[in-house]
């Protein structure tokens, strides 16, 4: 197997299908793709990402096999700091947001970290593994609408109430995520999440692994929209298509979206996708980076 920063050791096309834009020598068939994201519920670099990611998901869901590996960023704040990024201790996280939401232009809450501070990550990742297990088909809308509740409405997603409203968001039962916190399933899975990312070694979040076709890439870091794309192509042997997603159907997709999510998604800018918001009866909650739009 292959780890490059370029696919290799892909075939030559034989034929190109215009109208799909497959290519390959078998153009109506492309490749399916895995890829393993390697995560944390509270890592901002993550959410930072999530416009490319949502595109991404939208735009090649039907060819992605996503598994989700929680590799917890935050065991707790004793004897934790992240020197590059000035985090000595939770007061200094409200800050980092702030700068990485405005460098980014992705709308980001950071009331929790002066409010309610998260003293670990640990406990979210142990809800999401719980929730993997009872609904494996719903891990990423888990994932996400646990994301909403930090990032678009600042709650600490370590609360029992918080986690709890996120899973009956997603149309999971809190009450079976619950009865594998306290058996002692979510922590044993949880360690096997953490055996994986070190496994693979994920050194930094957001990790995204994607193979195809025997070949593997390794991402690090925060991806471009266009680069993300464009490497999800690659591996699945298809041309990238135009974006054609019209404001209805990126109202279905997102629902509860940021500004960069839903111009990332409609290939505009920014101001244009905040007219075309406006102009469709969106309700604009302005956090730090943007704003987030929800029908």
């Amino acid at each position: 197997m292959n780890e490059t920063a370029e696919t290799s050791g892909a075939v030559l096309p034989m034929a190109c299908d215009l109208s799909t834009g497959l290519c390959g020598a078998d153009a109506s068939a492309p490749r399916r793709v895995a890829v393993t994201y390697v995560t944390d519920p509270i890592c901002s670099a993550c959410w930072a990402m999530e416009p490319a990611w949502r595109s991404v998901t939208y735009t090649y869901g039907d060819l992605l096999d996503v598994r989700h590996v929680y590799g917890g960023l935050l065991p707790s704040w004793e004897g934790f700091a992240d020197v590059g990024n000035g985090i000595h201790g939770y007061g200094d996280v409200a800050g980092h947001w702030r700068e990485m939401a405005e460098h980014t232009g992705q709308a980001m809450n950071v009331s929790v970290w002066e409010d309610d501070p998260i003293a670990s990550s640990f406990p979210p990742s142990m809800v999401l593994t719980a929730a993997r297990d009872v609904a494996p088909e719903r891990d990423g809308l888990m994932l996400r609408r646990l994301r909403e509740e930090l990032f678009v409405h600042g709650r600490n997603i370590s609360r029992q109430d918080v986690w709890a409203r996120a899973a009956r968001n997603a149309d999971i039962n809190p009450d079976a995520i619950q009865e594998r916190l306290d058996d002692g399933r979510a922590k044993d899975l949880f360690a096997a999440d953490l055996d994986s990312a070190r496994a693979l070694g994920a050194t930094v979040f957001p990790t995204l692994i994607v193979e195809a076709g025997g070949d593997r890439i390794t991402l690090r870091g925060v991806q471009r929209p266009d680069r993300l794309a464009q490497v999800v192509a690659d591996a699945a042997g298809v041309q990238r298509p135009r974006p054609s997603v019209t404001l209805e159907e990126a109202v279905a997709h997102l629902h509860v979206g940021t500004t960069a999510e839903y111009a990332t998604l409609l290939g505009t800018t920014g101001q244009q996708a905040v007219a075309a918001l406006r102009a469709a009866g969106l309700r604009p909650h302005q956090l730090p980076g943007g704003a987030v739009w929800t029908p």
